[in-house]
């Protein structure tokens, strides 16, 4: 049973999508060669940009290369040097790329807190609204920031209330659904489907399509202008040789599927809450998580007090205890980009998977409640 992949839905198994993959390959070769603006553009790269676009309700999508680089590349494309970002501390190393690369302004809220992001927002009211600010520099445009679904905490974002901050406070904002796109909400539209607000509501919508649709790259949806201009200004998109058409193809079939069979997306997210319930019931003795009911991503934590100090190495032994009974189970890295005040308490990462049943997750429970007795 495996437990470190992200392929939340199992399309990697998918026989239709690997015959339709190559398919294309027999049609258009293997790579691209070429960036989209010379040369680089296949038929299976706008069909997925148009039904990306459909399938979120916006007016247009842009696909990327690499996951990796999407939401840096986007945040350095609309964001300038002279604007302030308001910045969740749980972002992912993607995200902190753009930031430096945008070279703005960035002011950290507490992890999932939308209280302590009121209160930032409302010190650079208090700045921008001082005699001097007005004199000395123009107005700065106002970024909010934010994963929906955190890959290091398995934590989602008060997406209502961060809507409702930005919109008083006249932000944009760029939200990052790499782990909830596909995932989360009833028919697996992300985190803005789960908790019943439209596409408009959030002015940048990113995600990874190396999670839920078992390919590479990624894509930025949204307004027309806000795409139309990364194609000219989006450094992922202008210098990067575009996707491989056959892997356009597969996010494609991926897409078609999670539309036409919304019962698997509720099949991963009654794994994820059985899993997750065991966890912080108490159930495996020295260890809980953090991560929210419908999370696919569920960080396995030691309890506070247990551990004294090795927790990696406890961790670690836990692990290999798993993987020796079957069960593909893996510590978590932190990135280095991730500042040592952010990073999170060391875990083990488990992903849900629509393929977990109840039985395959009650018997890796039991492995791990018992390896948690024995070594803990």
């Amino acid at each position: 049973m495996v437990l470190s992949s992200q392929d939340f839905l199992d399309l990697t198994l998918d026989e239709t999508m690997r015959s339709q993959c190559a398919e294309t390959i027999h049609r258009y070769g293997l790579g691209s060669c070429s960036p989209r603006g010379f040369y680089g553009t296949f038929r299976p790269h706008m069909d997925l940009e148009a039904k990306i676009a459909k399938f979120l309700g916006v007016g247009e999508a842009v696909l990327y290369s690499f996951g990796v680089c999407t939401a840096s590349s986007v945040i350095q494309a609309l964001a300038s040097k002279s604007d302030v970002a308001v910045v969740d501390r749980g972002v992912g190393p993607s995200i902190i790329a753009g930031l430096r690369l945008a070279k703005l302004e960035i002011r950290w809220y507490n992890h999932a807190d939308p209280a302590d992001a009121a209160r930032v927002f409302a010190q650079i009211e208090t700045e921008d609204g001082s005699t001097s600010a007005r004199l000395t520099r123009p107005v700065r445009r106002r970024w909010l920031i934010t994963e929906a679904c955190f890959g290091s905490t398995g934590r989602c974002a008060p997406l209502r209330e961060l809507v409702a901050l930005k919109d008083h406070h006249h932000a944009r904002m760029i939200l990052d659904e790499s782990f909830s796109f596909g995932a989360m909400g009833e028919s697996g539209r992300g985190l803005i489907e789960h908790v019943g607000l439209p596409s408009s509501s959030v002015d940048v919508i990113c995600a990874s399509l190396e999670n839920a649709c078992a390919s590479v790259g990624g894509f930025v949806a949204g307004d027309t202008g806000v795409v139309a201009y990364q194609r000219l200004m989006g450094s992922g998109y202008v210098f990067s040789a575009s996707l491989p058409p056959y892997l356009a193809t597969a996010s494609l079939h991926a897409i078609s599927r999670i539309e036409a069979e919304p019962a698997m997306v509720e099949k991963l997210h009654d794994a994820a809450r059985r899993t997750r319930s065991a966890l912080v019931s108490g159930d495996i003795p020295g260890m809980t998580t953090d991560a929210d009911a419908d999370s696919p991503v569920i960080p396995v934590k030691l309890s506070a007090g247990v551990g004294s100090g090795d927790e990696n190495m406890l961790l670690h032994r836990i692990a290999a205890r798993m993987r020796s009974k079957g069960f593909g189970v893996c510590v978590a890295r932190v990135s280095p980009v991730i500042l040592p005040s952010h990073r999170p308490p060391p875990s083990l990462r488990l992903y849900a998977h629509a393929s977990h049943t109840a039985d395959k997750i009650d018997k890796m429970l039991t492995v791990l409640r018992d390896a948690a007795l024995d070594i803990l």
